[in-house]
């Protein structure tokens, strides 16, 4: 009788730990994230071959004549966990990358310039296909930022 009760504790031990799945991809590992600044304004100037691919497909959202790259980063950043990429000119984004599943990373993005937060967005981001993030004034045009999952 002991040896059926314990054989049916351990089959309830082992239904609730495969129950629970199996670890995500991302769980306790580092996932790769890029991030790309883009001033975007009607003021004349050269093309930026630098963002040409992307500012065909900013133009059809945002109406902007002319795109610029102004900075860059990456950050290998540990799901769950926090990491920063710095932009330059002072812009940085914070990711705290809360979970995953499906292959897909949720986040919380927090775009800074010093010490002033200009957006706090939440995304969930799959590998490859960009987050754009955007709109903050800046000049006679718009900062806008493009996160991408590598």
């Amino acid at each position: 009788m002991l040896d059926r009760k314990l054989i049916l504790a351990f089959l309830a031990l082992g239904y609730f730990f495969t129950s629970l799945g199996a670890p995500d991809a991302f769980a306790q590992q580092s996932a790769s994230f890029k991030a790309v600044m883009i001033y975007a304004s009607n003021v004349q100037a050269k093309p930026d071959p630098r963002v040409a691919e992307i500012a065909k497909k900013m133009q059809r959202v945002f109406k902007f004549k002319h795109y610029k790259l102004t900075g860059k980063g990456n950050a290998n950043i540990k799901v769950p966990g926090e990491g920063t990429i710095v932009l330059g000119s002072g812009f940085r984004l914070i990711v705290k990358a809360k979970g995953s599943e499906n292959g897909r990373v949720r986040a919380q993005v927090i775009w800074k310039k010093g010490g002033a937060t200009l957006i706090n967005t939440q995304v969930v981001m799959s590998k490859n296909n960009p987050a754009v993030i955007g709109g903050h004034s800046h000049k006679s045009g718009k900062m806008i930022v493009t996160l991408t999952l590598k």
